[in-house]
């Protein structure tokens, strides 16, 4: 994507759409909302001088003649996602109560699950210092909350994020709060999937609150036309001894980029990070990670792959941040990219950032092609050679497809990287 500079008026249109937008819900809310817009239109879109966008431009989003707003709704089947198995929910209106789970939308909450959200909506994603994080949480008008009660284990809930296909640009707007109690148990699947159609602009924004003690497992499924534009933000808030491990799976998107900024605010909290980037054609996919060590005796663990090829393009961008006081810090960071054609490009960007000096911090990062020898190994066992590349390029991505904890969302995705990198028949240059 070009990084040329951003038209002067595309801040003012997307500020200008969110802001004709019924302000339902709870005051409070709206008034949020207002204060989100203004944020954004304080910030503007980030031009080629940012440093951490400065591989991934987006002018062509911002020069679209963007109509409306639209929020996610329900899959009706037509993308292959929408049914894992899962208890469903689409943020759409209806309502999820069971197991010490109440899922639903913000202006049906109870009194005491809205008076928490109010404490976190907006706050634990960057909506303050990134453009669209501000954007996406102005543009929900009535976010989704899911809550888990202490000490609560609920089943594993699906999050049905779909918009439908339409005639004129849209921008899709959606909004998750994930509030799991002290000692609680909390799987959540968020699919993000369009039926085919005019461009459109996806700005989710989903904020995981895990409390003292608290398991979250997030996974997040970005499986849109390539016609799309998609840029995700998450925000993760931890509280001692709490545990979240996230699956970040970047299928689709003409350009889809996923900002992932995790705060680790209590001793012994632990964050797990995997990431799984799979990119053909033109596509640019770009992943920013930040993980900030704010107590001591915390640990991360990030291990993002991608897969890669035609001219497509990927980005990983990962920082850790270790604060002052934050000892006994123990962070580690991979990337690895499994280059598949000499036109295809990927970018990789590890940082530390260490205010402490009893930590174990380490970051690595590699970009290769097919091992020859091991295609040879296969071969010498009556492999044929397309197979053995399509066993090899499946290995690779194994470390990653196998902590998902869903055999049929795990069964999806080897298929997915069956379709969408075709290309074990080619030689590898």
């Amino acid at each position: 994507m070009s990084a040329a500079a951003i038209p002067a008026d595309a801040v003012g249109l997307l500020a200008g759409l969110v802001r004709k937008l019924e302000a339902d819900g709870p005051d409070w809310h709206a008034e949020r909302r207002e204060q989100a817009a203004a944020c954004f239109e304080r910030l503007g879109l980030p031009g080629p001088k940012v440093e951490h966008w400065r591989e991934t431009g987006v002018s062509a989003l911002a020069a679209e003649a963007w109509t409306e707003v639209v929020e996610t709704g329900e899959d009706e089947g037509g993308t292959g996602w929408g049914d894992l198995g899962l208890a469903r929910t689409a943020g759409g209106g209806e309502l999820l109560v069971a197991d010490g789970l109440w899922a639903g939308p913000l202006s049906a909450a109870p009194e005491k699950v809205a008076a928490l959200a109010l404490r976190h909506l907006g706050h634990v994603a960057p909506a303050r210092s990134e453009p669209f994080a501000a954007l996406g949480v102005a543009a929900a008008v009535d976010p989704l909350i899911v809550h888990v009660a202490d000490g609560a284990n609920p089943a594993p809930l699906h999050v049905v994020r779909h918009a439908p296909g339409a005639g004129e640009p849209q921008v899709v707007a959606a909004h998750l709060l994930v509030l799991a109690g002290r000692d609680a148990r909390c799987t959540i699947v968020e699919t993000h999937t369009a039926g085919k159609g005019a461009a459109h602009l996806g700005i989710p924004v989903t904020e995981i609150v895990a409390g003292h003690g608290a398991r979250v497992v997030h996974t997040s499924v970005e499986a849109l036309p390539e016609t799309a534009f998609h840029i995700a933000t998450l925000g993760i808030e931890q509280l001692a001894a709490s545990r979240v491990v996230q699956h970040n799976l970047m299928l689709g998107g003409a350009l889809a980029r996923s900002e992932i900024h995790a705060r680790l605010d209590g001793p012994a909290a632990d964050c797990r990070l995997y990431g799984l980037l799979l990119a053909r054609g033109a596509q640019h996919l770009d992943c920013r990670t930040v993980v900030d060590h704010a107590a001591a005796g915390a640990t991360s663990h990030e291990d993002y792959k991608a897969i890669l090829r035609d001219r497509a393009q990927t980005v990983f961008a990962g920082r850790i941040v270790v604060r002052e006081g934050a000892q006994k810090t123990d962070a580690r960071q991979q990337n690895d990219n499994l280059v598949l054609s000499r036109e295809a490009l990927a970018r990789t960007r590890p940082q530390l950032e260490i205010y402490a000096d009893d930590v174990k911090c380490a970051h690595g990062a590699t970009v290769g092609r097919l091992d020859r020898d091991a295609q040879f190994y296969l071969r010498t066992r009556g492999i044929p050679l397309a197979e053995a590349r399509r066993m090899l390029i499946r290995a690779f991505a194994a470390a990653v497809v196998g902590t998902i904890p869903h055999g049929r969302l795990r069964e999806r995705l080897d298929a997915e990287i069956d379709a969408r990198i075709p290309g074990a028949e080619e030689e590898t240059p």
